[in-house]
């Protein structure tokens, strides 16, 4: 009771809190005081029709049979066919008493209405719904000290996800594991967990599991490939993609995918290959336009075509710094300096210092004889690669020739050309 009493006064006006206070006093025969719990549970939430049925039941207790009888026409309306609110209503108006025995009195609540979620689950999900989590976690661990299930670890564990604490989010999925072991949602976001905190190898065990229970799952193998990829195994990889491909040769991120690791893999050809299927399948798949408009670019050929693509890619995403650095390099293979310089400068707007970006614009800057502005941008680029800031994954210039371009930019500077 006193428990109860404490969540109305945190939450005055949450109508289940109200409900569940009603159902207290009930059991301790307060019926006045259910009574006035119960009104104001229905007034805060009309259709919450659990604390309705308690409170007709209650104004039933009381021989208040007019009350009594608008709630259970209320109820009806909502529910005609249901038989034990007819069966209250036939006893009212046939002047039949509550009790077998004649007398009109408490006998605890009814069979019909005793069966009721679990009031502190409710009321952690509130305090979850309003991001009281310290007040959450309180309640779930009343919860979980009476029963052992699913619902709440999961609540606990979007708790400690929310908060950071993915070790101990990953500690309540295992705990679910073991009580539905069969449950292959559990089990993918889990190795979904293990990914996030970097272990991707627990993650690609679980996925694994997962691929045993669902061999002809398309999505399973995709999600194992991008697990590999994660771990730099690259063959495995594209072993998975192509598997999930031959389950699902309709799917256009997949092709996208395949052509991105083959790529990788020094297997221009295929990538090539790929990414024109995913155009086939989407002819909107911006990131398919930008990877081929750039792989044209590198290799210096199609570099009409490959404007062709950017312009595509850059109609859906025209602030993407990465496409347009791309759409700049194709202009400078073309041996347009300027307008390679000013894409080049627009693209370092939307994206972060990057490496690469600033490579580019070196190189641009050099063609044009801003020897010193090259030499800077060369700098900048080095020092980046040599001190990167978290996984930028991708290509990465390489130092040493980073450092032969600065040194051939201030030899031309310093004989004054």
């Amino acid at each position: 009771m006193e428990e109860y009493k404490k969540g109305a006064e945190i939450e005055p006006n949450n109508p289940l809190v109200q409900f569940y206070l009603g159902r207290a006093y009930i059991r301790a025969n307060l019926f006045q005081a259910a009574e006035n719990s119960l009104k104001k549970a229905v007034s805060l939430k009309p259709n919450l029709l659990q604390a309705r049925h308690h409170l007709a039941w209650v104004f039933e207790n009381q021989g208040k049979t007019i009350e009594a009888l608008k709630e259970y026409g209320l109820l009806l309306k909502l529910k005609p066919d249901n038989a034990y609110i007819k069966s209250r209503v036939s006893q009212i108006h046939g002047g039949g008493s509550l009790n077998p025995d004649g007398t009109r009195g408490a006998v605890g609540i009814p069979a019909e209405l005793e069966k009721q979620p679990n009031l502190h689950m409710r009321i952690a999900t509130i305090y979850f719904e309003q991001t009281m989590y310290l007040r959450a976690l309180e309640e779930l661990q009343l919860v979980l000290a009476k029963r052992d299930f699913k619902d709440p670890h999961i609540l606990v564990a979007r708790i400690y996800e929310t908060q950071g604490r993915l070790d101990k989010a990953v500690e309540e999925f295992e705990k679910i594991r073991k009580l539905e072991p069969e449950s292959l949602d559990i089990l993918l976001y889990t190795a979904r967990l293990y990914s996030l905190m970097k272990n991707s190898q627990r993650a690609v065990n679980l996925l694994h599991i997962a691929v045993k229970m669902e061999p002809e799952n398309d999505r399973l193998l995709h999600s194992l490939a991008l697990a590999y990829m994660a771990q730099n195994k690259n063959n495995l990889a594209i072993e998975n993609m192509r598997n999930a491909l031959a389950l699902n040769p309709k799917k256009d991120s997949y092709y996208f995918e395949l052509g991105a690791l083959l790529e990788k893999a020094g297997n221009y050809k295929d990538a090539i290959k790929n990414m024109r299927l995913a155009i086939e399948l989407n002819p909107l798949h911006s990131n398919a336009h930008n990877f081929l408009g750039y792989m044209y670019a590198l290799e210096g050929r199609d570099l009409d075509q490959a404007l062709v693509h950017l312009k595509k890619a850059l109609i859906t995403q025209p602030k993407n710094g990465y496409f347009l650095d791309s759409l700049g390099w194709i202009y400078f293979k073309k041996g347009d300096s300027e307008k390679a310089l000013t894409e080049i400068k627009k693209a370092m707007i939307y994206t972060g210092a990057d490496p690469v970006l600033y490579d580019h614009l070196g190189d641009i800057l050099f063609s044009l004889k801003n020897y010193d502005e090259a030499s800077g941008a060369w700098k900048k680029s080095l020092f980046l690669t040599m001190n990167p800031k978290g996984d930028i994954g991708g290509e990465m210039p390489d130092p040493q020739k980073l450092q032969n371009k600065i040194n051939k930019a201030r030899n031309i500077s310093n004989k004054g050309y």
